[in-house]
């Protein structure tokens, strides 16, 4: 009989770890993503993609996580440290640019945890007065 419990209860501590978050199989983004495209919406109709590499200040731009919450970002010359922050919607990376100016941006997390995209909103008048709502959005890949 007290080997019975003595199990039961090996048992039940063994499963109250494992559901208490000892091993979190969610989204993750340590590694490196590639900045792979531009994509660029007027009033929600995609009217431009652009891919990496045509335009010199994005070629080679890799977000860098690591596993202590820091990593780069840059191209593999000129890379800048943050600090990072991700549940499974978004990436959150803060630091200090090169000027000495604070940066926070935020990555959505799409495509199941496959793609991450950093989204611009702007409001810009067209040549008729008209208020033309634009969206830029940077994705990057693993």
């Amino acid at each position: 009989m007290k080997k019975i419990i003595s199990v039961l209860t090996a048992a039940l501590l063994l499963t109250v770890l494992c559901m208490s978050g000892c091993s979190d199989f969610g989204f993750n983004p340590i590694g490196d993503w590639h900045y792979v495209e531009e994509k660029t919406f007027k009033n929600d109709q995609l009217t431009n993609t652009t891919p990496a590499g045509l335009n010199p200040f994005d070629k080679n731009v890799v977000l860098h996580f690591g596993k202590s919450g820091t990593g780069t970002i840059g191209n593999t010359k000129t890379a800048q440290t943050f600090t990072y922050e991700y549940d499974s919607n978004s990436v959150t990376i803060s630091g200090q640019g090169r000027m000495g100016n604070n940066f926070c941006i935020v990555y959505e997390v799409r495509e199941n945890g496959n793609a991450l995209v950093r989204v611009e909103n702007s409001d810009v008048i067209d040549a008729d007065g008209k208020t033309v709502k634009t969206r830029t959005e940077a994705i990057f890949r693993r």
